[in-house]
């Protein structure tokens, strides 16, 4: 066998593993093991009982689902929040307690809530602005 560009700590290391376990694969030692930062069940379910209360109070809630969405219809949520300040809104209503980060919690957004959207400034018209013009004055 031929190593290059091993340092002196890591030689014995594979010179004993060699030696106990022949010349097979080294595993890391946390294999099978789920690291301490993972979500649980009981935080995805505090991230989407928020986003679905969330919803309840902002959102607007579209009369009939899309074709190929389960028969959900999309709720969507005013424009003038971001992801970024809805999720600061969660860790808000944590309490200082155990709060996911935004990258966890954009994900679990998409996975299971993606019926619930954020307009776009173009969709977040109101009544006025859609009747004809000349009828009214501007917003």
């Amino acid at each position: 066998m031929t190593y290059f560009d091993v340092g002196k700590h890591a030689l014995p290391s594979i010179i004993r593993h060699v030696s106990q376990h022949g010349v097979t694969t080294k595993t890391r030692g946390n294999k099978g093991r789920k690291s301490l930062h993972s979500a649980t069940f009981n935080d995805v379910k505090k991230v989407v009982n928020f986003l679905l209360n969330y919803a309840g109070t902002y959102g607007l809630q579209q009369p009939a689902a899309p074709r190929g969405i389960d028969n959900l219809p999309t709720i969507y949520l005013p424009a003038s929040k971001t992801k970024t300040e809805i999720h600061r809104e969660y860790v808000d209503s944590c309490g200082g307690g155990r709060a996911l980060r935004l990258t966890s919690f954009k994900d679990i957004w998409a996975t299971c809530c993606p019926h619930i959207r954020v307009a776009k400034p173009r969709e977040d018209v109101c009544i006025t602005c859609e009747t004809p013009p000349g009828d009214h004055g501007r917003c």
